[in-house]
């Protein structure tokens, strides 16, 4: 077996040193690494308009590109749902690694888990436009919206930014896991 084809095809996979390394399989709900855009789209579903997720192979590695296009419509948030089943009872909560070069357009963000018939929510804003931000959601720093059935049961994960003024801007999402595994 070649090692260097070995390498190619598992990074190309999403399963290169920095994500071994970074999420654990047993941790990991997604890496931000996808082969084709078509699979970044298929797992990540865009809102009522907003734009579809695309994959991006930033200067130190790939990530999920996610574009927030405020200028000249009247939306009101960027917004994006993955299906997922996913049992989060065993974490004290997750953490991701963003980057946003610009995130003046954007009010806040927030992180939405669905559960029965509600949400979990949380909202953050990165503290960094030139470095990766790794934002930390604890389960217990949550509000929830309806009668969410508990954590797990979790089947949809939505990611959110809300507008704050009307210019276009972007950002990247590596790396979401759990954090604080029981066990």
């Amino acid at each position: 077996l070649n090692l260097g084809r070995a390498v190619i095809v598992g990074w190309m996979l999403g399963f290169g040193p920095h994500t071994l390394a970074a999420a654990p399989p047993e941790h990991g709900i997604d890496s931000g690494r996808y082969a084709e855009d078509s699979a970044a789209q298929a797992a990540w579903k865009p809102m009522s308009g907003s734009a579809p997720v695309k994959r991006a192979l930033l200067e130190d590695g790939p990530a999920l590109h996610l574009p927030c296009f405020f200028a000249g419509s009247t939306l009101e948030r960027a917004s994006w749902d993955r299906t997922v089943t996913l049992d989060l009872s065993d974490c004290r909560g997750v953490q991701f690694q963003m980057l946003c070069r610009d995130a003046s357009p954007v009010s806040y963000f927030s992180l939405y888990f669905q559960s029965g018939n509600g949400w979990y929510a949380a909202t953050f804003y990165p503290e960094s436009d030139t470095d990766w931000n790794t934002i930390a959601i604890d389960k217990a720093e949550t509000g929830t919206e309806g009668q969410p059935a508990g954590w797990g049961q979790i089947r949809t994960i939505r990611l959110s930014a809300w507008r704050g003024n009307a210019a276009n801007t972007e950002f990247f999402l590596r790396d979401l896991r759990k954090t604080g595994v029981l066990g």
